[in-house]
């Protein structure tokens, strides 16, 4: 009895202080994939979304991401690709899933030059949150964020990645994805696309192209039968 093989799967992994939706980004763009033979699965990291509270941890996120693989894999997905947005896309980074194809948007990969010490200057720490209540962190994510070689990681990922960057951006900025680029391996298989006019917080026009690049780079790297 032949078996028909699933499509591949899209996993979004969203941004600190975000949840599975992202202000509607990540349902639209799903949409979008499945419109193009694609299946795509958006999950809240543990601290956040609609799970319960308890302190956000990028080690945490790891694990997290690596059970939604593992949990598709049994669902018998052979073919993948993730898209991570801002802390979602270090948090793909630093996992390294065995994929085909990897999106970054606006990742802040350098997440420690992001983060200011003096904001969290006693713990726990409450933000305020896509879905209430506040997340919280204790301070052992910035001691964990201080011990990531970005670079490193960078100089290894061989999986084919695009990064899309808004020009605007002055939450995590453009800067640092070219720098992030240019630790990359020189290859045809990494990419950085700046968008116009977009901050990190795109939407309309702005959020259109960064769905249509990363169509365009799925297809490249991961073929519908």
């Amino acid at each position: 009895m032949k078996t028909t093989k699933k499509p591949p799967l899209i996993i979004f992994c969203h941004g600190f202080t975000g949840d599975k939706y992202e202000w509607g980004r990540f349902p639209e763009t799903a949409k979008k994939l499945n419109e193009k033979g694609y299946d795509a699965i958006i999950f809240d990291f543990s601290g956040s979304g609609g799970n319960k509270r308890e302190p956000v941890l990028l080690s945490k996120q790891v694990k997290d991401l690596e059970d939604v693989y593992n949990w598709a894999k049994d669902l018998d997905y052979r073919d993948f690709a993730t898209i991570g947005l801002s802390f979602g896309g270090l948090t793909a980074l630093i996992t390294n899933l065995p994929v085909q194809a990897a999106i970054f948007w606006a990742p802040a990969f350098y997440m420690e030059q992001i983060t200011n010490d003096s904001l969290y200057s006693h713990f726990p720490f409450k933000l305020p949150s896509a879905a209430p209540p506040e997340i919280y962190i204790e301070e052992e994510f910035i001691l964990e964020l201080k011990e990531i070689k970005t670079d490193d990681h960078l100089q290894q990922f061989k999986i084919p990645s695009l990064i899309i960057h808004g020009e605007l951006d002055t939450t995590v900025k453009p800067e640092l994805s070219v720098k992030a680029i240019g630790q990359m391996p020189l290859t045809i298989n990494h990419k950085l696309h700046l968008v116009r006019n977009a901050g990190h917080l795109f939407n309309d026009k702005q959020l259109e192209e960064f769905i249509v690049e990363s169509i365009k780079w799925l297809q490249k790297y991961l073929h519908i039968d």
